[in-house]
Order: C-alpha cells, then structure tokens, then sequence
C-alpha cells in the first residue's frame, strides 16, 4: 500500500499550496478545527515569535483573513481542476521503487572506490532506478561524453544529498534500535559483525519501514522526490549542453574534449544549490585537464573579461587576470584557475599589489562578496573567479528611512560606499561555537570550524563526533612548497597597488568617462542579495529536520521565518513580493537568487519579476563612485585599508597634548575635567548627525578576538551608541552642558525607537537580552541617562525595553552570563527597579533567575557554574563572562526576593569562583589558561582586568556588599585578595579601557578606597588615570587597533570608559557602570 497522489498532497502541502487554488475548504469538525489551530499557532509563531498582532499585519499583506486560514487549514479538499506538482508525480515511482525492492538492494556498483556513506543501502534502489530515468532522458551520443566513473560521480551526487537528509532521521531510528536491542540480548562471540546494524537496515527495506515512514513523514517523501528530481534535471542539462558546446568548449580553452578524452570525473559540491538544485561543477578530463560549468547567466563574466584585456593595454596597468569565458543563455562555461606555486625568488610583493589594484577596481565597479572562496592564487596573480555582484545598487533595502534613524542610515550608507564593503579586506563572521572567523578574500584560512562527523560508518558502533576539517593551503593565497605567503607581511604593498590602481582608473576615468568602463554591460544582470545566504543556510538545515515532517502545514511554517525580517514600521514594504519567492526556493532546499539589471532597479529571479527597489542602479551607483575618485578619496579609503589591516599593519597617529603642571588636587580636577571635555568634544565632531539623531563611525570589536573592524557604531551600552549617550549625558549633569545633553539625546534616538515601535520584538529576538550588548543594556543605558537629564520620557523608554523581556526570548537564552545573558538582564532590571520601585519590573529579573536556575550547571570537582554558547566546556571566573558575574546578580535578586535558592545560587557561584584563585600568581586566571603557552599563558594566569581577573572579581563583591548579600569573611577576604592582585599584576591589562584596561583597575581601586576608607588606594588610582592620560597626549590612548580616538569612541573599549572614569573623580555621585550601579 502506498500514499495515492490525493492523500499525499493533502498531508504533505506547503501553506501556500494549500491557500492557493489547488484546494477548496470543506465544513470541519471539532477535531479539525483543533488541528486548524494548531498549524496557525505554528504559522505565527514563525512569522512573528507568537506575536498575534503582527502577525494578523503579516496576513494583510497577503490580503489574507484570520477565519479564512483557520477555515483551510482546519478541512480542504482538493480542487477537481487540479495539475498536480511534479514532486507528487514522482513520489509515486519512488514509492513503488521501495514497495517492489527485494530481500537485498541491488547495490550501486561504482567502478571507483568511493567513501561510504551513513545508511547507503537504503538508497542504493532508488539511486539506480533515478540513473536509469537520467539515462533515458538524454541520447547515447551526449552520454559518451563522460566515462563510467564520470557517471559514477553523478550517481554519487544523488546518493550524497539522500544521505546527507536523512541520516539524522534514520541515526534516530537506528540508536532505538540499538537501544532495545542490548536490552533484549547480550553480545556473545558467536554474534555477527555489525548485527544491529543490519538487523535495522533489513527492516526499514524489507519489512517496509521506509514506507512506514512515508506514511509517517509525508513531507520527508516530499523532499526526496524533490531532490530526485532536481538530480535528474540538472545533470540532464549539463549532459546535454556539453554535447552541444563542445567544439566551442575546445576552441576557447584549447581543450581535447572527445569521445576518448571525455570527462572522467566530476566534482560537485562547490556551490550552494541554487534555482531547483543547479550547482557549479568542475569536469575533469582523461588528460587531466579541467572545465568549470556555471548553471546561470555568465554575460556579467564574459564582459568583464573584456573590460579586464581592454585595461590591461594601457599604460600603467597592473597585468591583471580573469578567467576566459563561454556566455550562454541561463549558463555557461569557466576557465578552471590552478592554485599554482610562486616562482622561485619571488616573494608574493606582486600578488598583494595586485590584490590591491583589484580592492580599486571593484570598489569604483561598486562590486562585493570578493571573500576567501571567489578569490584563487595562480602564482602572482589573486584570480576572482565569481564576479556576480559587481555593479551592485544602492542597498535601501539596508536602510530604515526614518527620521529618528536618519544619522544611522547616513553611517551605514557611508560604511557601504567605503573598501570594505568588496570583502577583500577582513572581514568577520560568527562560527556556530561563537569563534570570529575571518572570511576576507586575503584571509589564511588552514581550519574550517568543527562540525559532526559520522565515524564507524554502518557498523554497530557508528557515532557523531565534532571534528574539524584541516587545509594543507589556502588557496586564495600565494605559497611555496606547501606553505602560504601571508597578507600581514605585505600591507604597504598592496596599499600601494590600491592608491596607484585608484589613480589610474581616475585618469582613465576623466579622459574616456564612464562609458569607457560600462557600456558594454548594459544589458546585463547582477545578483541581488537580498539576505545573508548564511540565514538561509541555517533556515534550510531547521527545515531538513524531520521532527515536523508528519504535517505540510506546519513544517513549513517555519519557512516563513523570512517574514521576521520585514520591516513592520511601514505600511507596504516594496520588498513584499520576495518573500513568497524565498519560501518557493527554501522548501525545495535550495538558497533563495535574485538578480537585478546594472542600470535597472527592477529585481528578477529565475521564476521572472519579483519587485522594484526605491535605489540607484550600479550603474549610478559606479558613477558616483568614480566621479568621487579623487585624491581626498583616495586618502580616506587608504586610511580604512590601515584600520582594517591594522593588525598585519602598525600604525598610529598622534592626538592634541594637555600638559599638566603639578600635581596639586586643585589643578587636577582642571586638568580631568579638560580632558573630559576633549573627549566630549572629539565624540561630537566624530558624529554624523541628522533630524534629532546621531551615529558614528568607529571600531566595533568583534567577539573575544582582539580583532576590530570600521563599521556604523552599534546599539548597545558596551561598544554602542546606548554608551555613548551615557557618555554624554553624564557629561552634561556634570559640565551643565546643553550642548552634550542635545547630542546625548540624539544618540539614543534611534535605539529608543527600536525598543517601542513596531519591530521592536524582532529587534530584541535579534539582540538578546544580554547587560551589555543585548536589551539589558539599553534598559540600563536609558535609565541612567534619564537620571543624569532629569528626563521621565528616557524612563519611559527603559520601561518599554523591560517589557521587551518576555519568558520566550528569556528562553532562547543561550550567552547566561552579564554580557550577553541572563545574568546581566537580572542587573538591568534591578537597577530600573530601584528607580521606578515597580514590581513588574522585579518579577521580569525573577524570571531571568529562574530561567537560570533550569539551566543545568557544569560540574568541576564539588562546584559548578554555568557556561554560555562559545566560551568552551568548562565554566569562566570573573566577572563578564563567569562565576563573579552569577553571583552578583544572584545576590542582589536574593537581597530583593529573600529567596533562598537565589542566596543558594550566589553562594555557589563565589564557591566556583573562589575555587579557581591561584594563590601562586595571586589571581583568579582564566579558566583556559592551560591551552596555551608562553607569553600567552602568563597573561591568562595574571590577567588583571575587569572583563577576566581581580579588577572585575573585586567589583563584583563591592557591588553585593552595596546592592545584595555576601557574608563578611568572604567579603574580606575576596577585597583582600583582589587588591594583592592589582597590586602585583596591575601591568597585565590590554591598554586603557574599563572593560579590558588600566580603566577597570582605577574603578576597582577607587572602590577599594571608598569602601575601607584608605585614601593610599585612592591616590594609586589617580595615579594610573592621570599616568594613562599623559601617556596619551605623547601617542594615543591604548586600545588596540587604529590608534586613533575618533575611531575608539565607545564606552567599554574607547575613549567615552575614559572620560566616564574621569567625571566619576569628578562628581563620585555617578554611578558605577562597571557593577550596574
């Protein structure tokens, strides 16, 4: 018995299928309407976080009703005129395929020895019935073309992706199997070899447990037919289109294609799939030689192949290389670039000046995505083989259009239109494991991050690891004898191919204008990212999990995950349209394409016109781009390369001296207050500022890497424009300053709309709910700032922020810690609480407490702590991220609840941190400490910041013994100890800032002051602020990257923790930001 086409389409119907004419809604039963329910609590939940309201704006957009939907997904039947989609057609055969099997499948025979993959057999069938259709479909002639193991290949293709699909669902099936079956018997040494596994996989084929699962799964029938299908069509155009282009294919890249040098292997897997399964392929010759094919429209390729021979006769060029290019319609042919060795004597100083030539030429072309994998070595030639997102328009689909966020579209425009929107210079992406991984065109790439992989493959003791995959060389690189020449030691250079390139395509530019450069492209399109492919990608995997595959409709709810990201602040959103076209692609598994014309701003796929965009076209957008190449613009995009490259590249600039006189408290108090002043000044003149808003430009830190990149300054209180308004504001209180109290307001503009207009719960989804860089933060921001302003309508603000906390976004907690978790939440809301004395505000912190202690804790020895997503296995010390960090919080929670399991948790969490003090070095170290040797180790074992060590440690007791709960002795002794530390290992900081500098150690000191009434504490902490402040007026203040202050603005790591520091000597009254105060 098998599914008929009517029943599956029915169970296994995506909800646009089902809402759309192919079905008919029928009176329901309660039952039904039950199950109704049930699929448009899953549709909203994936549309909106469970949000009724918007998501009842979403089904407007579509002009859909509430009652209708719940009608048709409650009881439907299908329409008597119905065609039935393809994947219904084919779900038939593949059932039969599987009804018909005998006792053993026939095995795929491959001539060449290939990996085993998990659970193979169970395809093995269907891999040769589906071979047997391609096989059909083209002629004997087309197929002599490729040789066995040529096919061989293509067989492997399909049977790769079915496993890749489903040995999640089938490993499941198989651990049961295993589970129940070491309970049923023990092994004997008369047991067979791989019993259980065989056992299993007799049972899902002969006794029909693969069609079982149809039954079960329908929507998993679905996607196999769905990938089966997309397998035979797409390599049935590869086989024909190398039939037909074949004479063209030898005369363009001199190649010996025949019947007896045909291709002998294939390589797959080399792009995402896009447009119903196409993939670039490489086809490998009999002689070696290599073809790339491109399954899309190569005419942006072939002219720019053009443009490049064209450029490269004049004098002054750099020599530059492309691949030669085949342009046919929808696809075409590639020239494959080998990853050559530099010649002998050659040190990669040409490569780098050629890289830099091309950051030009693609920056006036206004052309992106030039990261690691478009980016090939041939000897001293950086070779970009995938050049579909040159002339790009302007990105307004990037831009709110509102007034409140106006500056922050002027610096994100502005950061954009710079260098570092190509994506050759670093650029950073988060791993899964929180690691910062750089994926710039120049990076050194020798380990791709850790991921699971099945080893014991099909035997009994099969398992998942996480391993991580090595690379001999990176081959965007130049290298000699298997090792690769890295960037860092040839920045000048290719600064230098960057500025020469830059001022020859200028004098080009004003002889021949732009037609010189574009005519040739009008016709053309370029692609059009319209979200991250990596969102997609993450999107996809959700959907390849089979737990919701038993219901079309609520499997595929989650395909509208990409309504979350529409902006619900306008009525109509011009990017409407796309939104159905992204979940077409998404339930076929495949990443969502769009194009769009380079002098068009009409937005295309494969499928036709999608929508317009209130944009510039790339060919405007280049125009303005070369009409601005002048010598000034040459500087300032040189001076984002030194940024960028800063780490490979030392560079520094000089900042304006305040000497000091004497020491005399009087003069200091000037001599604080100036400097302050000038730092408020250089964070005014630094800001781009537009209709009561203000943003920045500056460095953001990513992670926990030490690297920094230029980019429109963020939200949040630690590196964001929440700090900075904080900044500000606490200088006007101080200064009476109306100016900075104007500037401090339209800081905060923009993250005051996010927390309370209608996108606001996508915004704190995005965030979290982190002290520090998530919704905490902006609750703390705001509610220090409306103290400083005397400002009720800041608090106001700070209260629609608390009320962003819900116990679903608390949920999806996985960071716990001050940071970026729980933790400093419960700090947020308690300092809000303390102003407004409102219980609801309370209750929200007790949530977060609670949330936290559901968390499992991990265990070393008899204590335990919690550790938050990326920061390893075993729990941190301190404050940011560790141990110190879930005490403080748990001890003000139990000051103001009187709950002993908050008190319980407090006292754990000192027990933990305490627990890991080194009485030799006489810190509390970072728990890693051992994974690293040398200079390394010793910075990890006497660190001494607020972020990891003493400074933050003792902070942290400062604010339980203010704020919460923590018995005497402990007290005196943790202060004891944390000032030894300081005292011994004040050297050990990473520059001047509060979070990871000399600004956490006077905080700390001047606590330690204020708290024993020694004023020798007090005088060493002047002594550090006011050395640090000399030291800056010689070179620059220390931070790490561009020494520059109109770069470093930011609160935690810039010069704003700087001035802050220095109005607390000047009016101690302001609270301390380092304990939430």
């Amino acid at each position: 018995m098998i599914l008929t086409k009517e029943s599956l389409y029915l169970k296994a119907a995506i909800f646009d299928e089902l809402l759309s004419d192919d079905f008919e809604s029928v009176p329901a039963q309660k039952k039904e309407t039950e199950l109704g329910a049930k699929r448009l609590a899953a549709w909203c939940h994936a549309a909106s976080g469970g949000d009724w309201n918007l998501f009842s704006k979403r089904l407007k957009r579509d002009n859909l009703k509430y009652n209708y939907v719940l009608s048709r997904f409650s009881s439907a039947k299908i329409s008597q005129k119905i065609k039935y989609p393809q994947w219904v057609e084919d779900s038939l055969w593949i059932q039969t395929v599987y009804q018909n099997q005998g006792l053993i499948p026939k095995k795929v025979l491959f001539s060449s020895k290939r990996i085993t993959l998990p659970f193979e057999s169970i395809f093995f069938n269907l891999v040769n019935e589906s071979l047997g259709l391609l096989k059909a479909s083209v002629s004997s002639k087309a197929l002599s073309n490729f040789s066995n193991t040529a096919v061989d290949d293509i067989s492997y293709q399909l049977l790769k992706s079915l496993s890749n699909f489903l040995t999640p669902y089938f490993f499941e099936g198989f651990s049961k199997h295993m589970e129940l079956a070491n309970k049923k018997k023990k092994r004997t040494s008369t047991t067979k070899l791989n019993e259980n596994y065989n056992e299993y996989i007799a049972f899902m084929i002969n006794n029909k447990g693969i069609i079982n699962s149809f039954f079960e799964k329908p929507v998993m029938l679905r996607m196999i037919a769905t990938i089966t299908r997309q397998w035979i069509n797409t390599n049935k155009e590869l086989i024909r289109r190398i039939e037909a282009d074949q004479p063209e294919i030898n005369k363009k890249f001199k190649l010996k294609f025949s019947k007896s040098n045909n291709a002998s292997k294939i390589i797959s897997d080399l792009s995402d799939p896009h447009n119903s399964g196409h993939t670039v392929q490489i086809l490998e010759l009999q002689d070696r030689n290599k073809l790339v094919y491109k399954p899309k429209d190569c005419g942006l390729d072939f002219k720019f192949a053009e443009l490049i021979e064209k450029l490269n006769s004049e004098k002054g060029s750099l020599d530059l290389r492309v691949p030669k290019i085949i342009s046919k319609k929808n696809y075409g042919w590639s020239e494959y670039i080998n990853h050559t060795e530099l010649d002998q004597g050659d040190d990669g100083s040409l490569f780098f000046k050629r890289a830099g030539a091309w950051l030009s030429l693609f920056h006036n072309f206004s052309g992106t995505d030039m990261h690691f994998e478009n980016i090939i070595a041939s000897g001293n030639h950086p070779v970009p083989i995938d050049i579909e997102m040159i002339l790009q328009g302007s990105s307004s689909e990037h831009l709110s259009g509102q007034k409140r966020r106006a500056s922050m579209d002027l610096a994100n425009t502005k950061s954009l239109n710079s260098v570092m929107s190509v994506g050759l210079l670093p650029s950073y992406l988060k791993a899964s494991d929180n690691q910062m991984i750089d994926i710039g065109g120049l990076s050194h790439r020798l380990h791709q991050p850790a991921s699971n992989k099945c080893i014991n493959i099909n035997t009994d003791e099969m398992k998942f690891v996480a391993k991580e995959s090595k690379i001999k060389v990176s081959t965007n690189l130049p290298h000699k004898k298997n090792k690769n020449i890295l960037f860092d030691k040839h920045t000048e250079i290719f600064l230098k191919g960057y500025q020469q390139y830059s001022v020859f395509l200028n004098n080009l530019f004003k002889n021949n204008g732009l037609s010189y450069f574009l005519k040739s492209f009008k016709s053309h399109s370029t692609r059009k990212v319209i979200k991250p492919t990596r969102f997609y990608a993450t999107l996809i995997k959700r959907l390849k999990s089979t737990s919701l595959m038993d219901d079309g409709i609520i499997w595929s709810a989650d395909l509208d995950f990409v309504s979350r990201l529409c902006d619900w602040n306008k009525e109509k959103d011009s990017m409407w349209p796309s939104i159905r076209q992204e979940r077409i692609d998404l339930s076929e598994f495949n990443i969502p394409v769009f194009y769009m014309g380079v002098d068009s701003k009409k937005i295309i796929n494969p499928r036709g016109y999608v929508c317009k965009l209130d944009s510039k076209s790339g060919f405007q957008q280049s125009l303005k781009r070369f009409k601005l190449l002048s010598e000034d613009e040459i500087r300032w995009q040189s001076e984002i390369i030194k940024i960028s490259t800063f780490n490979q590249l030392n560079y520094k600039k000089n900042i304006t001296a305040y000497p000091i006189k004497n020491n005399q408290r009087k003069n200091i108090e000037k001599f604080y207050f100036n400097e302050a002043q000038a730092i408020a000044k250089t964070i005014k003149d630094a800001a781009i500022r537009k209709s009561g808003s203000a943003s920045w430009l500056c460095i953001n830190w990513i992670g926990e890497t030490g690297m920094s990149a230029l980019a429109p300054v963020s939200f949040d209180l630690y590196g964001g424009s929440t700090g900075i308004g904080l900044y500000l504001a606490a200088f006007a209180k101080v200064a009476k300053s109306k100016e900075m109290k104007k500037i401090s307001l339209e800081a905060i503009a923009s993250v005051r709309d996010d927390v309370s207009d209608k996108n606001a719960q996508r915004f704190a989804r995005v965030n979290g709910i982190g002290g520090a860089s998530g919704i905490g933060s902006i609750i703390y921001g705001l509610t220090c700032i409306g103290e400083f302003i005397d400002d009720e309508k800041v608090i106001s603000d700070a209260k629609c922020a608390a009320k962003l906390i819900t116990k679903d976004l608390v949920n999806k907690d996985k960071g716990f810690d001050v940071i970026a978790g729980s933790a400093g939440a419960i700090l947020s809301l308690l300092k809000l609480f303390r102003h407004t004395k409102e219980k609801w505000v309370l209750d929200k912190a007790i949530m977060c407490g609670e949330y936290l202690l559901s968390i499992k804790r991990t265990s070393v020895g008899n204590v335990s702590s919690w550790v938050g997503k990326g920061f390893g296995l075993i729990p941190h010390t301190g404050i940011s991220h560790g141990a110190s960090g879930f005490a403080y919080a748990f001890s003000l929670l139990a000051y103001e609840t009187k709950r002993q399991d908050f008190k319980k948790a407090s006292k754990d969490s000192l027990d933990y941190d305490n627990f890991y003090f080194n009485k030799k070095v006489t810190n509390w170290p970072k728990v890693n400490t051992n994974q690293v040797e040398g200079p390394k180790r010793e910075f990890r074992e006497k660190v001494c910041q607020w972020c990891y060590g003493a400074p933050g440690v003792g902070l942290s007791r400062f604010g339980m013994k203010k704020f919460g709960e923590i018995e005497p002795k402990i007290f005196k002794d943790d202060i004891n100890k944390a000032i030894q530390a300081v005292n011994k290992n004040s050297n050990i900081s990473a520059g001047d800032s509060l979070c990871c500098g000399r600004m956490g150690q006077v905080e700390f000191l001047t606590e330690a002051s204020f708290a024993s009434n020694d004023k020798s504490y007090l005088e060493e902490a002047n002594n550090y602020l006011t050395h640090c402040v000399e030291n800056s007026h010689k070179s620059a203040y220390q931070f790490g990257g561009a020494e520059d202050i109109g770069l470093h603005l930011n609160l935690y790591r810039g010069i704003a923790g700087v001035g802050y520091t220095l109005l607390r000597k000047l009016d101690p009254t302001l609270p301390n930001i380092l304990i939430w105060e």
